[in-house]
């Protein structure tokens, strides 16, 4: 193997060890979770009802309220409070990690 190449591998590798090393773990999150915070992402929503979502995504508002939950537990979303219940939620702009990728 040439020395530069071996060099730029190297520096490829420490680079992407220190950006998984700053990202939050996403893992714990479901499948679905994640696929719905890449809705999100993608259709630019900033600012969110359950019951609004839940007419969108055909599902349950309980369904969005436990992965908003999930979500708002990990960074992502933040929770808009009335008096003392949750009535929406606000999407994080550009958490810890690198606002392009996709959340597989």
């Amino acid at each position: 193997m040439n020395p530069d190449t071996f060099r730029r591998s190297m520096v490829h590798l420490n680079m992407s060890l220190s950006l998984a090393m700053s990202t939050p773990a996403l893992t714990h999150l479901s499948f679905k979770e994640r696929r719905f915070f890449d809705y999100l992402r993608k259709k630019r929503i900033d600012e969110f009802t359950p019951i609004e979502m839940a007419k969108v995504m055909k599902v349950s508002n309980r369904t969005i309220i436990n992965w908003a939950v999930a979500l708002a537990k990990s960074g992502l979303l933040e929770p808009q409070l009335v008096q003392k219940r949750i009535r929406s939620y606000r999407v994080i702009q550009c958490p810890r990690y690198r606002c392009g990728d996709e959340i597989l």
